[in-house]
Formats: structure tokens, C-alpha cells, sequence
């Protein structure tokens, strides 16, 4: 979608965290959990997409309160978060939405070969994870952003989700294969 309108993520990821930010400090300096993305990192063609620099601008943002001003901040990078209650598409939450166009039995376009993979993270692990920082915020309290992901023993590449498919169900899914998208990350384990 960023690719497609980067004013959209523009506005929502970088003028809303501003907007944030500012509330947050006029507030009294209430501390702000952020969930940016590990695609603020280039990916294999060393571009970054507007998705990557729009969170990245909120990261910078944040930074810069707390440096100004005091906003205490925590900021997370989560890799790919799946789970009950996710609206997965073509475009976003692709573990939930290659599962749904398999089982629809739709056609899934995969950009790239294939291999790319991430550490795949449940959303109640997530979900515990940001209850415990809302918590003990102090302690999470960092200059650095936290890259979130289920680790290694939790990778899964997009070629992986769909031969385990296959071998659950013996039905072949049918997939086409397109360009590579610009800013794609090759792996993401953390």
C-alpha cells in the first residue's frame, strides 16, 4: 500500500506519531509505547519502502522529545504478528491472508521467489509483551528500538506457509510469482 500512496503512510505513520507526541507532552510527559516495524531497515536492494521511512520519522520524532523534553518512550519493531482477529490481505498480515486465500482456494501472488522469511510472532505473545512494558516501563525504558520477532525456532518463509499447506491438506496452491517489491527485507530473525 505504501508503495502504491505514500502520502497515506506519510500522514498516518509520521504526522500522527508528531501529533502524539505533542499530545503526549502537553499531557504532562505521558509515556508512549510505539509500534514502528522492522521494515525501517533497507531490505536486499537497499531501498527502504515509505512504510520503513514513514515509522522510522515517528522513531526519529520520539528520539527527539525525549531529548528535548523528557517524553518517555519505548519502541518496538515488530516482525510479522499473526493471530485470531487479524484482517490479513494481500497487502498486509500475510500469514493470515495466505491462509485465508488457501483456504478459499483464491490465487496468491508471491513478489519475489519466495524464500523470504520472517520470525513469525503470535499476537497473545505480543499482546503480553506490551502488558508487561505498560507495566514495568521502566525497565524497558531504551534509547535503542527493540526489533520484536518469534525468534528463530518461529521462522517461516513464504514458500515454507505454503508447502506446509500442501502437506496438511494435499491440495497444491495456486501461485504466481512476480517482481521482487522495492525496500523488501530478505530475512528477519531477532
Amino acid at each position: 500500500v505504501s508503495l502504491g500512496d505514500p502520502g497515506w503512510d506519510f500522514h498516518h505513520n509520521a504526522v500522527g506519531t508528531f501529533n502524539v507526541c505533542q499530545a503526549a507532552r502537553a499531557a504532562g510527559n505521558i509515556p508512549v509505547i510505539y509500534t514502528s516495524t522492522v521494515k525501517v531497515h533497507p531490505g536486499a536492494d537497499g531501498k527502504v519502502a515509505p512504510l520503513g521511512l514513514s515509522k522510522r520519522i515517528g522513531e526519529d520524532y520520539l528520539r527527539l522529545y525525549d531529548d528535548l523534553y523528557g517524553l518517555p518512550s519505548v519502541i518496538l519493531r515488530p516482525s510479522t504478528v499473526y493471530g485470531p482477529g487479524q484482517d490479513g490481505t494481500a497487502e498486509s498480515g500475510w500469514v493470515t491472508w495466505f491462509l485465508r486465500a488457501l483456504y478459499n482456494r483464491q490465487q496468491i501472488t508471491v513478489h519475489g521467489d519466495g524464500t523470504q522469511s520472517r520470525d513469525i510472532l503470535h499476537i497473545d505473545d505480543f499482546t503480553t509483551l506490551l502488558v508487561d512494558i505498560a507495566e514495568n516501563f521502566d525497565d524497558y525504558r531504551s534509547a535503542e528500538p527493540y526489533d520484536v520477532g518469534g525468534g528463530a525456532e518461529n521462522e517461516l518463509s513464504l514458500l515454507d506457509l505454503l508447502k506446509l499447506w500442501e502437506a496438511d491438506t494435499g491440495t497444491r496452491p495456486d501461485v504466481v510469482h512476480d517482481e521482487r517489491l522495492p525496500g523488501d527485507l530478505q530475512r528477519v530473525v531477532t
